[in-house]
């Protein structure tokens, strides 16, 4: 009984520490990083492709946000296409609701539950919002 209850303990905390990843970032688009060689999708956060208007922007912003900084992702377990998807920070700052604040993306409701929803300006307003992040 007690090796079974060292054992589950043992599962338990590999699996959280398989649910932060950390490390060095370069950036992909305005909503996705690559941290550790891998490829993370911040949570909740719905930035334009970098083919539409303000794509760039959120991008060149993403990077100015990480430049030089230890990112932490603390991954939600979920994936999305070939990415992991979780909640990214530098230096304590949440860079999804940075992104938001600055007007350069959008609160993705369906994933974020609202979180980032009174960050948004209304500015940001006239940015897409796909689709997939009606609730």
């Amino acid at each position: 009984m007690i090796a079974v209850a060292v054992a589950v303990a043992a599962l338990l905390v590999a699996n959280r520490q398989e649910s932060v990843l950390a490390g060095q970032a370069s950036v992909v688009d305005g909503d996705t990083l690559r941290v550790a060689g891998q490829k993370v999708r911040l949570q909740g956060l719905a930035a334009p492709e970098l083919d539409e208007p303000g794509g760039q922007a959120a991008k060149n912003a993403l990077i100015e946000l990480i430049r030089g900084q230890h990112i932490t992702c603390e991954l939600d377990g979920t994936r999305s296409y070939d990415r992991v998807v979780g909640i990214c920070y530098a230096g304590g700052q949440d860079l999804a609701a940075e992104l938001v604040k600055w007007g350069l993306a959008r609160d993705c409701p369906r994933y974020s539950g609202g979180r980032y929803r009174e960050l948004e300006p209304a500015s940001a307003r006239g940015l897409p919002l796909p689709a997939y992040c009606a609730p």
